[in-house]
């Protein structure tokens, strides 16, 4: 099986719109992170404490939605690696830099993962701040910091699994290849 030009262009497109909307999600979170941040700052009592949790509403389904598309991304150039083989020297060098033990585990990915995950951080060290003295409302951060914690942990190893070599990319590689060799050998003659 090879693909057409077209099928290559338009799957080339669509790992653009992938990186973009990754790019989008950064900017969206920390916008409105920034914003609820300075507005919780600007009141000044205990309810700001409840105001810096909020953006942990925002920055989960972000960062969640952000790695379902870096997850699109690696399906995607391991679907054209596969079936294109040496034509796509880009998705090729990607996989053999992921594969790389001697270099630091440091990309994109990890670099929007730490966005995140230390944004998430920042407000509820902050939600402490402005609860301190509050007795039991000290428990709301508390708890959501448990919470934090417990998400950034699953979506490192998400991160890690996505990234890492012989994580998902060797897994889909080899799935494909062994459905071209499947439809070879259904298309020969026997």
């Amino acid at each position: 099986m090879s693909l057409s030009d077209t099928e290559i262009s338009s799957l080339r497109a669509e790992l653009v719109r992938y990186s973009d909307h990754i790019l989008d999600l950064v900017k969206f979170a920390v916008t409105a992170t920034s914003a609820l941040i300075g507005f919780g700052l600007s009141r000044g009592d205990h309810t700001a404490g409840y105001i810096l949790l909020v953006p942990l509403l925002i920055l989960a389904p972000s960062l969640s939605l952000a790695m379902n598309r870096r997850q699109n991304i690696v399906r995607i150039a391991t679907y054209l690696r596969a079936f294109a083989g040496d034509r796509f020297e880009y998705e090729s060098r990607l996989w053999q830099l992921r594969q790389r033990r001697d270099i630091p585990w440091v990309s994109y990915q990890l670099s929007t993962l730490q966005v995140f995950i230390i944004t998430g951080f920042v407000c509820i060290a902050l939600s402490f701040l402005f609860l301190l003295g509050e007795g039991l409302l000290l428990l709301v951060p508390g708890l959501a910091g448990l919470a934090w914690i417990g998400f950034s942990i699953g979506q490192w190893r998400m991160s890690r699994r996505i990234l890492m070599g012989g994580g998902l990319d060797g897994i889909l590689f080899n799935a494909w290849r062994q459905t071209l060799g499947e439809e070879e050998k259904s298309a020969s003659p026997t």
